[in-house]
């Protein structure tokens, strides 16, 4: 059963912020042409920017999306909200590239990582060669092997 039919749907920044639906279609508009001329901008930087929300409402809606997001992990999710919340403040979100590694075959992880958006595809490294071995999807963990 998927996240969304457990009722686990992914929840945009936005969705956590106190502000009218005008404010974030502005600042969604802004965004979009940030976009195009190359300046790639979070939306909550925008608000934050506008004066639209105070740095610490922004900053407390995306530790409360973190949450969220780590609840919709299988391994984490039976932990009360303060497990989360010292999970959600002890970690980091990154994005990779199409192409790039996380780590490789053989490689210690290094940490637990819990997969939010997209997929990542493993591979398994034959003489030299490298075959398909599996995808991993949004709920997803990798890693934890290591500190299991």
């Amino acid at each position: 059963m998927s996240n969304e039919e457990l009722g686990l749907k992914l929840r945009k920044i936005g969705e956590y912020l106190p502000c009218q639906p005008a404010d974030l279609e502005w600042a969604l508009s802004v965004q979009a042409l940030e976009l195009i001329s190359g300046n790639a901008k979070p939306l909550g930087e925008i608000l934050v920017e506008r004066e639209c929300i105070a740095r610490e409402v922004l900053e407390e809606a995306l530790r409360h999306q973190r949450i969220d997001q780590l609840r919709r992990c299988s391994l984490l999710a039976s932990l009360g909200p303060q497990e989360l919340g010292y999970i959600a403040e002890q970690s980091h979100q990154f994005s990779l590239l199409p192409g790039e590694t996380l780590f490789r075959e053989g490689q210690k992880a290094g940490a637990v990582y819990v997969m939010l958006r997209g997929r990542l595809l493993l591979s398994h490294s034959v003489e030299g060669w490298e075959h398909p071995a599996g995808t991993v999807f949004p709920g997803d963990v990798l890693g934890e092997e290591e500190f299991l």
